[in-house]
């Protein structure tokens, strides 16, 4: 199930998949209100290290309703489900219809089997109903309440949220008129081997004599985006990235380098007659080091900027205890005491598709 790009036929799969993305990718057509009085949310939450269950719980009773949906992936080398489960408080005669904890394969950074995970969790959540999939690590926290977070995704029910860095942007207009290019230098385009993974059956690695064919692509018009896996999208669009038709770009993608950082943020760049909006990923994150792969971890140090904009993110990361107790304490006094951010002020869905360009 899924992309199975083994070492022996990686290379004619990709070959294939390639001609049938440059024949266009399936049209878009589902409809999508651009409010709604309410909605429901699925969350699933990503959980491999035993240490951080304290603070997994910690979310799950910030962000726990009846009205939405859970579903936690423990990775099967590093972490039980039951702990999990016992973690959570949902184990045994104490469960959730609407909470499950499941084992999922072990996978690395940057390569298509940690996007394949999602596709599996977002294919079995279904049968269920939700309106928003939200994508949760075991360092994110939110910052409102879970009634507060339904009421954003209500006023903003055609907008899905992420991160986009395309390749190449158009700029301003420049005094003559005409408009410069501005190229994104990302780490993943440098021209690297293709990768053959297939789930669980073998570690990945790259397949040496076979590059990734992305500036034939971009001259068939084909444009490239990359940005973190962390995403809050439409029900829509969490099935068009499932549907059969979608095969095809699914095997493109999932033999390239960095595929988890890639898969959301390319895929909405090239939807034929995509509708619905790209608002900006709205997770707080600090960085110090823009070469490390993880961010800063908050503190107390962060509180004063995040009270003040609070109302501008859904999310912040990465916590953990102890480092981040005090914030996190001081946070949540805030909102008991002070109530939830004003929606009036919702930063609205500002990424234009159209901005997009190809080298």
């Amino acid at each position: 199930k899924g992309v199975c790009a083994t070492p022996q036929n990686a290379s004619s799969m990709l070959q294939k998949a390639v001609a049938k993305v440059l024949q266009g990718l399936p049209r878009w057509t589902a409809e999508t209100p651009r409010t709604q009085a309410t909605v429901r949310i699925a969350y699933l939450v990503q959980v491999a290290v035993e240490a951080k269950l304290p603070m997994v719980r910690r979310v799950f009773d910030r962000l726990y309703s009846e009205e939405d949906t859970f579903l936690y992936l423990s990775d099967a080398r590093l972490l039980d489900p039951g702990r999990v489960e016992q973690a959570l408080g949902v184990a045994g005669a104490d469960s959730r219809e609407n909470v499950h904890v499941r084992a999922a394969s072990h996978t690395g950074f940057y390569t298509w089997p940690r996007v394949q995970v999602v596709l599996d969790a977002v294919e079995s959540l279904m049968k269920r109903r939700w309106d928003f999939f939200v994508h949760l690590s075991d360092s994110d926290y939110p910052l409102h309440t879970a009634d507060w977070l339904r009421s954003n995704f209500a006023r903003q029910r055609d907008s899905s949220f992420m991160r986009l860095i395309p390749r190449c942007t158009v700029g301003d207009a420049l005094p003559d008129g005409a408009r410069e290019l501005e190229r994104n230098f990302w780490a993943m385009w440098c021209g690297h081997p293709i990768v053959a993974s297939c789930g669980s059956a073998f570690a990945p690695d790259f397949v040496s004599g076979t590059r990734f064919p992305r500036e034939a692509l971009e001259g068939a018009g084909m444009q490239f985006a990359h940005g973190p896996e962390w995403v809050a999208v439409t029900r829509e669009l969490a099935e068009y990235a499932i549907a059969p038709g979608l095969e095809p770009f699914r095997q493109m993608i999932g033999v390239h380098i960095g595929a988890d950082e890639m898969f959301w943020q390319t895929l909405v760049l090239n939807i034929p007659h995509f509708t619905q909006k790209i608002a900006r990923q709205r997770w707080f994150i600090e960085w110090s080091n823009p070469k490390q792969h993880s961010p800063d971890t908050i503190t107390d140090a962060h509180v004063p900027t995040l009270l003040r904009s609070r109302g501008e993110f859904l999310f912040t990361r990465k916590v953990e205890s102890p480092a981040s107790d005090a914030a996190l304490a001081i946070l949540d006094d805030t909102l008991a005491n002070d109530g939830p951010a004003s929606l009036d002020d919702l930063p609205q869905s500002g990424w234009e598709l159209r901005r997009s360009c190809v080298p």
